[in-house]
Order: structure tokens, then C-alpha cells, then sequence
């Protein structure tokens, strides 16, 4: 039991964190029957309370985000995920608690090992299964001078270091960061159309308060539709919290306030641009999250946006979205304006529970700067994965890599990073600085009995996308026999990009590969896509509905390495070919069209020249002497030819090729059509 002198320190150094504003961190270590009597008496003599106990491999938790806590517990006692742990410490108030349970602080106890079911995957037992990330969290928690550690044996108290007071604000706003914003989202209203507003800070700095306030105010005004939108709508939870708070009406569970004549409504992404009323705003909470051809499509329609990011968060990463749309909108909207909100609303600034998370999941992780590094002589590697544990510069600069190449890399990936058993980590290097990296993943070679059931869709198995889609999805009978390389993430340093550099990697992972298949399963959009084209890769399928991650339809491309490789490629290629058509004006009729024009002109499924009667026809339909329905076989011919590339059009652009596939292929109406491509009515189209 602890002693009257331990309790005493302890209850010092929670009256501290409460002085401050910051949050104390307790970390107790042992079996439960061991930790319990000692986790009682802190909640009776220390905290005054009993901590809410949450599990710390629950992944409901991470959809609590907004919420706020005085004191929370994690137990992890049946595992870690790094989202929860990120996720949950963020709920805590500053003055508040995070009380940690662990098994215990040895990383190489086999118990560890039970618990990394997330990275379990066929044919890989536990045993298998790395614990890197483990040691690596037990070293940093080790280090961590201001938690306190409790356990049967010992009993460490932290010193608290005294911080300045936080400056305060006025009513309604939690710091003054949040009252500046409120005005800069309203001035989006009265300002310039077309001038987005973009609010960024780390977590916890009271964007989406922000966000809900100034509706509030807004309706107040007298708008009367303000568009809510962004990943889900839990995702915009404490947005509609606050905005009820500020019009004093009852809040509810739907993500819909009406007040007066006005209102506030979410709406989901793949519904925003078919909205039928007129907005005044539309607000996007947790914009780092959606896919950029999104947030660009938000643009184009509403004239009136703001976008909020976190920047270093578990939602997605800022620092992506920094790369990839602050670049748009600098091209397209001049005179947008930006807000960075530094000052944090849960806790005082310097809290050390922060910057530990941040340490810890690499949420701070910042891409290398690059003087004058040479691309003409780069250094390929395969990591060892121990090397990610013992060399911290490194696992930083390749995780940095991948947070800026994707919008969705999260602290689990962290973890997958670097114990996944699948998983092989590949760099290029230049300067000993790494501008370049890959995670490959080895799928197939799935044993008979497995295979059919999966092929008779009887079985679905976690982690091998190219074995089971072209074993299922494309029925090539017996290819989740074969051995396959999926390349699961590649990312290029963004000031290198578009410089061979990713492509050059890709050649070097294929050289160094002993499989029968290569490929990569990725939210298709047409830049994507022409890079694996330009690499040598085929489509073989197009996911019928969009992933949630992404906004986007799943391409599936490969590339074979072997005879029994290119058997099963020309098999799943053929059956695309003959689908894809057909697809366009039925489940694909209203996917991209210049992704949908990419696609189509790698399929090599190659048509009869137009005959002379088929020339007829168009010459008639072209002198107007022929309606369009009276001439549309040969229309429809010849706009696949074109798409093609059977036939040459000078001076055809690309926007002429989507309006004809958009017309012909996807059928879609002359009205439509007219407002997609900014015509006047029926006749110009």
C-alpha cells in the first residue's frame, strides 16, 4: 500500500497540474490484483474521484474526440493502439488526469506480444509479430520527468515546473486565438466571394468551437443556411455542441440545428455538390482528412468556404494538406486568408502531457530540409526494421514522408510501420538524408484449401488486397496461390516530386523482388493513376462504391513477374477490358470523367475502324443534318475511338474528350452536362 508520505506527494503534484492548467499523468505498472488497492486509494486520496475506465484497444474511443474529461483511465492491460492512446489523452481538461495501466515496463515480456492483434495477419502467429513499438513507447514513457509511476515496487512522484498564467477571454471564446477566429469565419461572409478561409492549429485549440460559435452568431444575423461537412459527422460533434450552447437551445444527437428561420445542417462529402438550396456558408471541419480532389470540388461549386485542419492530429495530417491544397489555392483563389491557433483551450501551454504524445506518436514529425541534395546518385536500401527502434532520426524522416503523402496516416500506421510482419520498409537516399521511402507489403501464397473457399467467396482474409480481389472480385481461379509484393504506401519528398524519384524507387523495389505479381490497391484519381501506367502497371479492376478513407472508387493495378504471373494478369486485364465499357454507363456513370478518360485509353481491347456508312453519319449529324439520336451508334463508336486514341482529333483537349465521354458513355443529361461544363443550355452542348 502507499505510504502517508507518497499520497501526500502525490496530491501535491496534482495540485500543481491544477494550478497550472495542465494535466498529470499517472502510470501504474504490475499485475491488476497487485495495482488496485494502490489505484484506489489515489482515486480516493488524490483525485476525489473515480476515473471513467476506458479500454486502450477500444477503437470506439477515437470517435470521442471533442469530448472533455477531468480524469480518464486507460487500461492496457489487453494492449495499446496508438489512436486510442492519442485519441483519449486529448479528451482530458487541463487541472485533470491520464491514468495509464500497463502490464508492466519490460517490452521484451511475452505478454506484450499477445496483444498485437491489429497487426495479425495469415499465415503469422503473435509470436511473430514484432514489438518495436512497444519498446520504443516504454523507453519514451521511462523518460517522462513529469509522470508519475506507481507500481507493487516502486512509486516515482514527478516534479511539476511552474508555467505562466494563460490569458483569458472574454465570452463565449476560451482564448483569444478562438475570439479572432469567430471573426475571420464571419468576415467570409461579408468579404470578397472566393476568398476561402483556412483555420490551422494543433489539436485541441478549439477550431470546431470556433466553427459552432460563429454559425451561431451568424444565424443570429439573419443567414439562413450554413452547410456543415467533412469526414462523418461525429467528426463535427463539437461544432453543433457549441453552436446550440451559443443560440441557448438544447442540444442534440443529430448533426441539424434549426433556430428561428435559419439553420445549420451537416451534409455528407459525396452529397455537398448536389445540394438543392442556396447556402450562405459552408463550413469543413477536419478538411486534412478528405482526399484534395474534394476539398478542390468544394471550392469550385461554393464561392463562400471555410476549412478547418488540424495539423498534427489523429483525424489526418495538416501537413499534407498544407502540400497538396494550400499550393491550389494560391493558383485559383487570391486573397484567401489563413489563422494558425496557437494557443491550446483544454490546457495551459507547456502542458508536458502534449508534448510527450506528440514525441511519442510522431504527430510532430517534420519532413527534412534539402540543400542543394543531388537526385542523379541515389543510395536504395531495405531497412531493417530494428534499425527504425534504435535510429529515431531515421524512423522520423521516413514517417514524415508518409504523413505528407497521405492524408490518413495515423499513429496505428506508426505501429505497423515498424512490427508489422508482412511488412518490408524500402528508402532512397541521398546525402544520408532519406527523399524517398516505400512499405511493401507479402501476400499470397495461400494454401489450396484456403484459396477455393476464398474463391467461392465462403472466406475473406485480412491483409492480402491483390490475392483475394483477383481471386474473388476478378474469379481468376487459384491466383491467391501466387507470391505478390503490394506496395501499400510510396512517398517522394514533396520538393522532389514529380521528379522520376518515386519511379525510380519503384524500379529498384521490382529488381530486388522475387515475386510473380507486384501491384498496389489506391483511391483512384487520375494522377495516381497515370503514374502506375507510366510505371508499366496494368488496371485490372475499379472498386464498384467509394472508400470512406478516401472519397474515392479503388483502383487495383499489377505488373507480373513471372509466366504464371502474366497468366494471371492477362486474365484479370482481359475481363476489364470487356467490363469497363459496359460499367461507364451503369455503376460507374458518374465517376470522374478524366479519370474515367485515363482508364480507358490503357485498355487494349482495340475496335473496328468506323466504316463508310459510320463516317455517313457523323458527316450528316455534323452538318446538322441529322439529329443526335437518329446518328448515336456511330457517336458512340467513334467517341471510344477518340478516347482510345484509335483516332486523332487535332486540337481535341481533354475537356472536349470528358464531354463526350460524360455524353455518350455515362449518358448523362444535356442539363447536366451544361452546368458541369459552364455552357449556356442544350445547343452549346
Amino acid at each position: 500500500m502507499l505510504t502517508h508520505p507518497e499520497l501526500a506527494q502525490l496530491a501535491a503534484y496534482q495540485k500543481n497540474c491544477v494550478k497550472n492548467h495542465t494535466r498529470g499523468t499517472y502510470v501504474f505498472n504490475g499485475r491488476v490484483d497487485e495495482i488496485k488497492p494502490l489505484l484506489d486509494q489515489v482515486c480516493e486520496q488524490v483525485f476525489h474521484t473515480t476515473p471513467q475506465k476506458l479500454s486502450g484497444v477500444d477503437r470506439s474511443h477515437i470517435a470521442r474526440l471533442g469530448d472533455e474529461q477531468e480524469c480518464l483511465l486507460l487500461d492496457c492491460h489487453a494492449g495499446i493502439d496508438p489512436d486510442v492512446l492519442g485519441a483519449v489523452s486529448g479528451l482530458v481538461t487541463g487541472g485533470g488526469a491520464l491514468v495509464l495501466l500497463l502490464p508492466n515496463l519490460n517490452a521484451q515480456d511475452p505478454i506484450w506480444q499477445q496483444f498485437n492483434e491489429t497487426l495479425s495477419i495469415y499465415p503469422y502467429d503473435n509470436s511473430q509479430i514484432g514489438t518495436r513499438f512497444i519498446q520504443r513507447f516504454i523507453a519514451k514513457l521511462e523518460k517522462f520527468s513529469q509522470a508519475c509511476f506507481i507500481g507493487a515496487d516502486q512509486v516515482r512522484v514527478a516534479a511539476v515546473e511552474s508555467l505562466p498564467e494563460r490569458e483569458m477571454a472574454a465570452a463565449p471564446f476560451a482564448t483569444k486565438d478562438q475570439e479572432v477566429a469567430v471573426a475571420n469565419i464571419r468576415r467570409v461572409l461579408s468579404g470578397h466571394r472566393n476568398r476561402p478561409l483556412v483555420l490551422t492549429s494543433h489539436r485541441g485549440r478549439g477550431k470546431s468551437a470556433a466553427l459552432g460559435i460563429a454559425s451561431a452568431q451568424l444565424l443570429k444575423q439573419g443567414r439562413k443556411r450554413i452547410l456543415v461537412t467533412g469526414p462523418n459527422s461525429t467528426a463535427t460533434r463539437s461544432l453543433f455542441k457549441h453552436a446550440a450552447k451559443e443560440l441557448e437551445i438544447e442540444g442534440s444527437l443529430k448533426p441539424f440545428i434549426e433556430w428561428e428561420k435559419g439553420l445549420i445542417e451537416f451534409v455528407a462529402l459525396d452529397e455537398l455538390s448536389s445540394y438543392p438550396h442556396e447556402v450562405d456558408l459552408v463550413l469543413v471541419d477536419e478538411a486534412a482528412a478528405i482526399p484534395t480532389a474534394i476539398l478542390k470540388n468544394i471550392v469550385y461549386i461554393h464561392s463562400r468556404v471555410v476549412f478547418a485542419t488540424t495539423q498534427h492530429g489523429y483525424e489526418g495530417n495538416g501537413k499534407g494538406f498544407q502540400f497538396r491544397f494550400i499550393p491550389y489555392l494560391d493558383a485559383q483563389c487570391a486573397g484567401w486568408r489563413s489563422q494558425f491557433m496557437n494557443q491550446a483551450v483544454r490546457w495551459n501551454d507547456g502542458d508536458a502531457l502534449e508534448a510527450f504524445i506528440s514525441d511519442t506518436l510522431l504527430l510532430d514529425a517534420d519532413i527534412d530540409e534539402l540543400v542543394d541534395e543531388k537526385i542523379d546518385a541515389l543510395e536504395y536500401r531495405e531497412i531493417a526494421r530494428d534499425e527504425l527502434l534504435h535510429q529515431e532520426d531515421l524512423l522520423r524522416s521516413i514517417f514524415s514522408l508518409l504523413v505528407n503523402a497521405h492524408y490518413r496516416t495515423s499513429p496505428h500506421d506508426l505501429m505497423q510501420l515498424m512490427d508489422g510482419p508482412n511488412i518490408s520498409v524500402h528508402v532512397l537516399m541521398t546525402n544520408k538524408k532519406v527523399i524517398a521511402t516505400a512499405l511493401v507489403a507479402k501476400e499470397g501464397e495461400i494454401d489450396s484449401a484456403l484459396a477455393d473457399e476464398i474463391y467461392t467467396a465462403k472466406r475473406r482474409i485480412k491483409g492480402h488486397i491483390l490475392a483475394q480481389s483477383l481471386t474473388a472480385q476478378c474469379a481468376v481461379k487459384n491466383s491467391a496461390k501466387l507470391f505478390y509484393s503490394r506496395i501499400i504506401r510510396i512517398a517522394v519528398h514533396p520538393e522532389l516530386k514529380r521528379k522520376g524519384v518515386g519511379s525510380k524507387l519503384l524500379n529498384q523495389i521490382e529488381e530486388a523482388s522475387s515475386v510473380d505479381v507486384l501491384g498496389a490497391s489506391f483511391g483512384a484519381s487520375t494522377e495516381l493513376v497515370q503514374f502506375w501506367l507510366a510505371n508499366g502497371y496494368l488496371p485490372v479492376r475499379l472498386g464498384f462504391s467509394k472508400e470512406s478513407s478516401s472519397g474515392a472508387h479503388a483502383a487495383l493495378v499489377i505488373k507480373a513477374k513471372s509466366h504464371l504471373g502474366q497468366q494471371v494478369l492477362n486474365l484479370a486485364y482481359n475481363r476489364f477490358n470487356e467490363n469497363f465499357l459496359l460499367q461507364l454507363g451503369d455503376i460507374f456513370s458518374t465517376i470522374d470523367s478524366e479519370l474515367a478518360c485515363t482508364l480507358l485509353a490503357a485498355l487494349q481491347q482495340n475496335l473496328a475502324a468506323l466504316n463508310e456508312d459510320e463516317i455517313e453519319q457523323l458527316r450528316l449529324y455534323a452538318l446538322e443534318r441529322r439529329n443526335l439520336e437518329d446518328g448515336i451508334a456511330a457517336l458512340l463508336k467513334c467517341t471510344v475511338l477518340i478516347l482510345k486514341n484509335q483516332i486523332h482529333v487535332e486540337g481535341m483537349n481533354i475537356e472536349q474528350k470528358r464531354l463526350l465521354l460524360e455524353k455518350f458513355l455515362q449518358h448523362r443529361k444535356s442539363s447536366e452536362l451544361a452546368q458541369g461544363f459552364k455552357l449556356k443550355g442544350k445547343q452549346d452542348v
